[in-house]
């Protein structure tokens, strides 16, 4: 197979051992970028499409070393302490590596095709003994659909068990780009009603519930993934249609996972320089244990984390 070797994705981080991203162990690769804005995300350090800078205040030795070595001047101090003006910053990351407090840090590097294949290539055992596998994530990984395709060609040639976790809200064309070589899709279906998506995840979820009935028309495995949050999905008007939706498509998915809310990003988003929505919250046993008896009831196997 003709590898384009040189090809290069941006990618945010590269997990491995994961054992929450599909079956056996697993690498999870993380891509840079999203389209999306959920007011819940817990990864919003790979929303830009470009690497992002993050400030670890407590880190800090506040020695300006970062001042002086910018280019573009995006470093400043002052009695509120030390700030990143992130509309001048280019992501170069030289504040990043010459910060002796790791203050500093980059989510987004560029990988080619080969160097990813090589770190990927070390857990091979690990995937042969357990049923795992690669998982493409992120952000949203198909965003660089072209990338994760060569990747994805390269593993199935390896026999390496392939999964994508992606929100759908991109053209179907680059759903079509990854499926022939895809597994497993771990899909997100976060709300149904269209104009409720749009205020809580930024746009509608019309192209999501299309890639979705063309994956199961397709035959592709798939998990459907629900992050609930209390006041925003959790409803019992939310949760019937997500279950009528899923009952009308060709083909079911094998699980739904349901994925309470936490509060495990929120220190990033300061490091990001960003606000964050702080009354959030996750729902309660009661409501938890009320859609996964919902869900079951219509036939699906059902998870909570």
């Amino acid at each position: 197979m003709n590898i384009e070797a040189r090809k290069t994705g941006i990618i945010s981080n590269i997990q491995r051992f994961s054992l929450d991203d599909g079956p056996g162990i697993r690498t999870t690769v993380f891509m840079q970028g999203c389209n999306l804005r959920c007011i819940w995300c817990h990864n919003p350090e790979t929303q830009p499409m470009r690497p992002a800078i993050l400030f670890e205040e407590s880190l800090c030795r506040d020695c300006k070393i970062c001042i002086s070595v910018c280019h573009n001047k995006a470093h400043y101090t002052d009695h509120n302490g030390h700030h990143i003006l992130r509309d001048k910053c280019d992501s170069c990351g030289m504040c990043v590596e010459k910060c002796p407090g790791n203050a500093l840090s980059m989510s987004g590097k560029d990988y080619t095709v080969t160097e990813l294949l090589e770190i990927v290539e070390k857990d091979l055992s690990f995937y042969d003994t357990s049923g795992g596998g690669v998982t493409f994530s992120g952000g949203e990984p198909l965003l660089q659909a072209d990338f994760v395709r060569e990747c994805l060609m390269y593993f199935k040639e390896k026999g390496i068990n392939t999964a994508v976790d992606t929100a759908g809200a991109v053209d179907a064309a680059s759903i079509g780009k990854v499926a022939q070589y895809t597994d497993l899709f771990l899909y997100d279906l976060k709300l149904m009603d269209s104009e409720k998506h749009k205020l809580y995840v930024g746009e509608s979820n019309d192209k999501i519930l299309y890639n979705l009935k063309k994956i199961a028309e397709n035959g592709i495995r798939y998990y459907i993934r629900i992050p609930l949050i209390e006041g925003v999905n959790c409803d019992r008007d939310n949760t019937d249609k997500c279950i009528s939706f899923l009952n009308e498509l060709c083909m079911k998915p094998e699980r739904v996972d349901l994925l309470p809310y936490h509060t495990y990003g929120i220190g990033k988003y300061k490091n990001l320089g960003i606000s964050y929505s702080d009354n959030l919250t996750k729902p309660n046993a009661e409501t938890i244990n009320s859609i996964i008896t919902a869900f079951r009831k219509a036939g699906f196997n059902v998870t909570a984390q």
